[in-house]
């Protein structure tokens, strides 16, 4: 789910994450208003940075700031050019500091330091220029904590980036509010929007989509209608059987199935060198072909931020002719039982959460993709190969992943739309979000291979928001059938309680109520096997596309 390089940082650093923006009489480099939020992202990490201004209290703003890793609460006293953390917390539990601990000082020189209970901070430079993928924030300060934190801020806009580089974390604007105390939603006359500068074309591919001589084109969506699907699994007061599992699939055909997800690791589908397990594959197939559908299948030779390859090669480069003769022979065996039915290949899931782990390997792995998809377009004609992406991954497709990504038939993405503490998105941004993925996709057609969304009250969720978001993200694909070929939800029914602590302690967040709700709650049929109210809406627009 995220890189666990900063998986410590975050944890050590968790108290100096805090910096907001909104009011009069303040720095213009960090005006504080109550009801502004920031959600700053990560290109590796799926889930945001946000930080809300909950109250003002006399002098002092009441801040949450929510990650992964957890939730803190501040007041943040402003004085002209400086501000003070007063207290520190969570759960409303807030222990005082000492007097005068100064946190941010926009009136200090270049180099100017200062030290107190938080640790040694300094201004490392003005000026600056901080550049997202929406727009251009200039004349920006940085006030670095230690080697490893820095923080940069805007004039208007307040906090603009977390650390440099690769481990940057940077405002999405679309997604955050800042409001003044006239109530006026501000956009900082300093920014700017911001220029896309194309990367070299690669291995003869332009940005816009053009192929090589040779190279097959990705088949548009002619009859211009989305495909719609969902997993199917067991409900969660049933046993596991493959009684229940089946009728968990009768139950998802007779609401209507467009096309079949499918997966599965290489290290499961060859145990043995040379030796090929196909059966779940089979099953699939043969399911696709009795009901007439295509399927979208990944080969999880990369799963989120591991590799699943045969243990012999874990440590053996992408590059190394062991390795490709090896993958090239899978392919070549698995393609056989295809029968016609996979229409859309994925090498590698949720490949983004690696590649900000391991980015000098996206060399090598480039040039393996390409081998894979010209074996691949050799057995199967007309097939479509790419990579899935996590939506929060989205702007490493014109960043670190350009190479790879422009050789994408299509573009393909996991799409929950969460907050950092795990709370849901407004299902109203469905329409701005496919905006974005379709920028990403420089006229590409897009997959979704899960799209999910939690029903939990600790979500800040309920049936009615998840009923809203499921009928969304129907309306919105529908009117980009342009763009969009298909789209699968994740589950039919929701997780037990079991599995969910097994996650849960797979993810290190065992003690997360909130995570593990988001986790449970994403089905469409309740722990006792009663229908949701989004499940009453994918019947409908299941039956309305007949």
């Amino acid at each position: 789910m995220w890189p666990s390089s900063l998986r410590v940082r975050f944890v050590l650093l968790v108290l100096f994450w805090t910096v907001i923006p909104g009011a009069r009489g303040q720095s213009r480099y960090l005006p504080l208003s109550p009801g502004n939020r920031w959600v700053l992202r990560h290109p590796g990490i799926a889930q945001p940075i946000t930080i809300e201004v909950l109250e003002l209290s006399g002098n002092e703003y009441h801040i949450r700031f929510s990650s992964p890793f957890g939730n803190n609460e501040w007041m943040l006293r402003p004085q002209g050019e400086s501000y003070y953390l007063t207290k520190y917390g969570e759960n409303g539990q807030l222990a005082p500091l000492p007097a005068e601990t100064l946190y941010f000082d926009f009136g200090a020189r270049v180099h100017e330091k200062w030290s107190n209970a938080i640790g040694n901070i300094s201004v490392e430079a003005t000026g600056l220029s901080v550049h997202t993928s929406q727009v251009v924030f200039r004349d920006c300060i940085r006030i670095r904590q230690s080697s490893k934190m820095s923080f940069t801020f805007a004039p208007g806009r307040g906090f603009v980036e977390f650390g440099e580089g690769k481990d940057a974390f940077l405002l999405d604007v679309s997604d955050s509010r800042l409001t003044l105390s006239d109530g006026q939603t501000k956009e900082s006359a300093d920014a700017m929007p911001a220029q896309h500068v194309p990367s070299p074309v690669s291995h003869g591919r332009t940005p816009g989509n053009a192929q090589s001589e040779g190279a097959s084109a990705p088949s548009p969506n002619r009859a211009g209608q989305v495909l719609f699907s969902i997993t199917p699994n067991t409900f969660a007061n049933q046993p596991q059987t493959p009684e229940n599992l089946m009728a968990a699939l009768g139950l998802a055909e007779r609401a209507g199935l467009g096309f079949l997800v499918h997966n599965g690791k290489w290290n499961e589908l060859e145990p043995e060198a040379g030796k090929y397990n196909f059966e779940s594959l089979d099953f699939n197939v043969a399911t696709a072909k009795r009901l007439n559908i295509p399927i979208c299948y990944t080969l999880r030779v990369i799963e989120t931020v591991d590799r699943a390859v045969p243990k012999e090669l874990t440590r053996t480069s992408w590059s190394d002719p062991r390795l490709e003769q090896r993958l090239l022979g899978l392919i070549q065996a698995m393609a056989q039982h295809f029968d016609g039915r996979v229409r859309w290949f994925l090498l590698g899931n949720e490949i983004d959460g690696y590649f900000t782990r391991h980015p000098k390997e996206l060399f090598e792995y480039t040039r393996l993709f390409n081998q894979v998809a010209a074996r691949l377009k050799e057995i199967v004609p007309g097939i479509q190969v790419s990579a899935t992406l996590m939506f929060g991954g989205v702007d490493l497709m014109d960043g670190m992943m350009r190479p790879l990504a422009d050789q994408f038939d299509f573009v393909c993405f996991t799409y929950y739309p969460i907050r950092a503490d795990f709370t849901m998105q407004d299902p109203d941004l469905v329409s701005r979000h496919v905006d974005r993925m379709r920028s990403a996709a420089h006229g590409r057609p897009l997959v979704l291979q899960e799209i999910g969304y939690a029903s939990g009250a600790k979500n800040g969720s309920s049936e009615e928001s998840q009923a809203q978001f499921v009928e969304n993200v129907f309306r919105v694909l529908r009117a980009n059938a342009d763009f969009v070929q298909a789209g699968c939800f994740w589950l039919l029914a929701d997780l037990k309680e079991d599995f969910v602590n097994t996650l849960a302690r797979y993810y290190g967040m065992s003690n997360s109520a909130v995570f593990k709700s988001f986790l449970q709650t994403l089905g469409m049929f309740d722990g006792g096997g009663q229908p949701k109210k989004a499940w009453l809406v994918y019947e409908r627009e299941m039956r309305a596309a007949d």
